[in-house]
């Protein structure tokens, strides 16, 4: 097994469902002040999709393509301000995925034991990372970088989309939206209000993240393994990831509500 780097600690103590610093004096500085989720924290169901389990054939080609870590509780996989992440596979044990510092608690976001992936969307993208990864009960991880993430994705076109699909489901839960159809596309694009068009005739809802034309834009669909000709792409309330759909695919694919306001 390959070395595991030195472990960045954790000390305090913590509540469900918010964890309260501790030593949490005027004018300290909160950097210095780490919590550890409790050990006892059960693992937070999957809701629609947003964290499916991996099977054993996706495992050993992540594994061909990754490094395998142990892991102890108080090891922290990312963290706020950290420049960008690695995609991680919880192998066994569990992590904690918490947020923000927000007047002196960081909430608990999820729990996670095996066969289950971390990371959003901004696991492409340069900004800082904004929440915190963190081990509470010892087990194993699968590390890899985007590019190793990449080469897995070139490998298998059903991965990819499980990934893309379960990184939407969570950004639309992130803003709390239960959209009938999640839509990643370019701004300007024609085809956006063309889709939005469409989920408004069928009174469906939608969630967009849309992609600008600067680097940022460029290099989040480039680390998906898309291309242009494949924006918008959209998931719907199945699971099912078309790319670039027309209405008749739609109408295939999405369940019908309603007749639409006249």
């Amino acid at each position: 097994m390959d070395a595991v780097p030195e472990p960045r600690r954790m000390t305090g103590g913590g509540a469900l469902p918010l964890l309260r610093l501790v030593q949490d004096h005027p004018g300290q500085d909160r950097s210095t002040v780490k919590p550890v989720p409790p050990s006892s924290l059960p693992e937070t169901p999957d809701r629609g999709g947003d964290h499916p389990r991996l099977t054993d054939d996706q495992l050993i080609r992540l594994e061909r393509a990754g490094t395998r870590l142990a892991v102890s509780r108080g090891d922290i996989l990312y963290r706020p301000g950290d420049p960008g992440y690695d995609f991680h596979v919880v192998l066994s044990g569990a992590v904690a995925v918490f947020g923000q510092l927000a007047a002196g608690y960081r909430p608990i976001i999820r729990v996670h034991e095996g066969r289950r992936f971390l990371g959003e969307l901004d696991l492409f993208s340069v900004q800082p990372v904004s929440r915190t990864a963190q081990v509470i009960r010892d087990g194993e991880v699968l590390r890899l970088t985007l590019e190793q993430l990449q080469g897995v994705f070139g490998q298998d076109q059903a991965f990819r989309e499980e990934v893309l699909r379960a990184f939407l489901v969570r950004r639309a839960m992130r803003l709390e939206s239960t959209a009938d159809l999640r839509i990643l596309g370019r701004v300007g694009s024609p085809d956006l209000p063309r889709l939005l068009a469409y989920a408004r005739a069928r009174r469906l809802t939608t969630d967009v993240v849309e992609l600008g034309a600067d680097d940022d834009g460029h290099r989040l669909l480039a680390d998906l393994g898309a291309t242009e000709s494949d924006l918008p792409v959209v998931v719907s309330r199945t699971g099912r990831v078309l790319y670039n759909p027309d209405d008749a695919e739609l109408d295939r694919e999405l369940p019908q509500r309603s007749d639409p306001p006249t």
